[in-house]
């Protein structure tokens, strides 16, 4: 935790992708505007931005000046960084299941703060990283020390997490067989534990179905349509 906090206290994100894009968005709902609120690939991103803004409204004024935009943000970096800190607590957990040797687990963690995808994505404010620690922490409830069995629970608790993963950013989809495989390549294939993370897929699929039905159905207005008439083409010649 200190390496993460020093790491992001002395370097900054050189790409901050679409985080003004997020910024913008936000604010115009917030106006009664839509600039692409309900986005396709980060479904969940904009909508949670947006209702923690609305509560956090006078600290973000606060400390931003008066400005919206400056305040939210400074919100989603502020969101962006708490999601790289428990990306790198959760690694520092799965690692330590499976080595006891607190240098190396120190190295492969220290590693993984250093990455480009974590220093610059934690301090962007966007939803990437915001994936990756959900699948982190997917992977720590899924990941059991030797001895330790998967329960119906933890595949309930893994599904919601990789369902979350995947609303914060799409493309982590094809990230779910990795996920699900992992338990079975460090400790063997048992078919009890298969049950379990096909407990996983199923709640991570439905939630995530759910999730985009009721957003596309309700907010984004999306409705079945009437089939027009046919025209004959040869009555208008």
């Amino acid at each position: 935790m200190l390496g993460y906090c020093l790491a992001t206290l002395f370097t900054q994100a050189h790409f901050t992708a679409d985080a003004s894009d997020y910024v913008e968005s936000i604010v115009s709902y917030d106006r009664g505007q839509y600039y692409e609120f309900w986005e396709f690939g980060h479904i969940l991103w904009r909508p949670i931005g947006w209702f923690l803004m609305m509560v956090l409204r006078p600290v973000l004024l606060s400390l931003s000046g008066g400005d919206l935009k400056v305040g939210t943000a400074l919100l989603l970096t502020a969101i962006a960084w708490l999601a790289g800190l428990i990306s790198v607590v959760a690694l520092a957990a799965i690692v330590s299941r499976f080595c006891s040797r607190k240098l190396i687990v120190s190295i492969t963690v220290l590693t993984f703060i250093l990455s480009h995808g974590v220093l610059n994505f934690a301090q962007a404010g966007t939803s990437y990283i915001i994936s990756l620690c959900f699948m982190l922490l997917a992977l720590y409830v899924l990941l059991k020390p030797e001895g330790e069995r998967l329960t119906t629970r933890h595949g309930l608790a893994a599904g919601v997490l990789l369902a979350l993963m995947i609303c914060f950013w799409l493309p982590f989809i094809f990230i779910i067989p990795a996920v699900l495989i992992a338990p079975l390549a460090v400790s063997g294939l048992e078919m009890k534990k298969v049950k379990t993370l096909f407990v996983a897929l199923i709640v991570a699929g439905v939630l995530t179905a759910i999730v985009y039905l009721v957003v596309v159905a309700g907010p984004v207005g999306v409705r079945s349509h009437q089939r027009l008439p046919r025209v004959d083409a040869t009555n208008h010649r």
